[in-house]
């Protein structure tokens, strides 16, 4: 938590020492809300966990609490998604949880940003499966071999059918989770053909053996936060870990500083490539260095 309550300052002071290498006001002001934002979502999401232990509430699933401020997010539509009974009632349980602790201020829950982790149980193995919201809905709806076509799941979600086939279509391609309900569709390994009719019936491929039991699915091709949106934020929070782990730790080997940042990020899960694109840029630009006798250990540049 005092790592990330100083790397306000720390980024003000790379910025005063490399002024040429400054992203801009406004660029600087964002990440600067984007690091109270998560500041505030630690400290929240604990609150809430003392709160229902103290209420003797028993959570039906871990619900975690992603924060934005809406002035610096202007941007993102709050779109109506028709949630099971048991989110909602999880998304009241924090909303009154919320009136408590700050009863001057509102919140608006955006079902349609973050991820949720679906367990599901294939023929070889139970998987969890981490996906975008969207995608879970649609997942959920063929829960013990239930088959539904596209304009159900329109009926069902409350979904533009444009919104439907973009998430459907996600779930049947490179890792087919669905598959066409027909006769022969239903293959370990098949690649479905994505042309679906809107009443055709798709299901569960129970037969897929994924090589992971924990993974992800790629998201929607149509996604609410614009690509390059998402790539710039994803770039400085690896930015950020990294600079706040060197400040701390002076000197670290190469292959260290990788493995910390691809299992303690948690925001997002970031390759090992993402995060050796980013260690060579921060060598690029004067915040690391490395070791001249050891070019496999990297130091920070106070």
């Amino acid at each position: 938590m005092e790592l990330y309550r100083k790397s306000n300052r720390i980024y003000e002071e790379l910025f005063k020492k490399n002024p040429k290498q400054a992203y801009g006001d406004a660029v600087v002001q964002r990440l600067d809300h984007m690091l109270q934002d998560h500041d505030i979502q630690i400290e929240m999401n604990k609150q809430f966990k003392g709160y229902y232990e103290r209420d003797g509430l028993i959570p039906k699933f871990s619900l975690e609490v992603m924060v934005l401020s809406k002035p610096f997010f202007p941007a993102i539509d709050i779109q109506n998604l028709n949630l099971p009974t048991n989110l909602q009632l999880a998304l009241q349980t924090f909303k009154d949880f919320y009136k408590e602790i700050q009863p001057c201020q509102t919140i608006e829950f955006a079902p349609q940003l973050g991820s949720v982790t679906v367990e599901v149980q294939f023929m070889s193995r139970r998987c969890n499966i981490t996906m975008h919201p969207s995608q879970a809905l649609i997942l959920l709806q063929f829960a013990d071999g239930a088959m539904k076509s596209l304009r159900e799941l329109e009926e069902i979600i409350e979904l533009r059918m444009e919104e439907v086939e973009i998430n459907t279509v996600s779930l049947m391609q490179n890792l087919p989770i669905l598959v066409k309900a027909a006769e022969g569709t239903e293959q370990i390994g098949a690649q479905p053909e994505y042309g679906i009719g809107y009443d055709e019936q798709l299901k569960l491929n129970k037969y897929l053996r994924p090589d992971k039991i924990d993974f992800r699915v790629g998201k929607p091709i149509k996604d609410i936060i614009g690509e390059h949106s998402a790539q710039f934020a994803r770039k400085e929070l690896i930015d950020q870990f990294i600079v706040i782990l060197m400040r701390t730790q002076r000197t670290m080997k190469y292959q260290d500083i990788l493995n910390l940042a691809v299992n303690n990020i948690t925001q997002f899960r970031p390759s090992k490539y993402d995060v050796k694109q980013r260690i060579e840029d921060l060598i690029s630009r004067q915040f690391l260095k490395r070791k001249v006798e050891d070019r496999k250990t990297i130091e920070f540049i106070p």
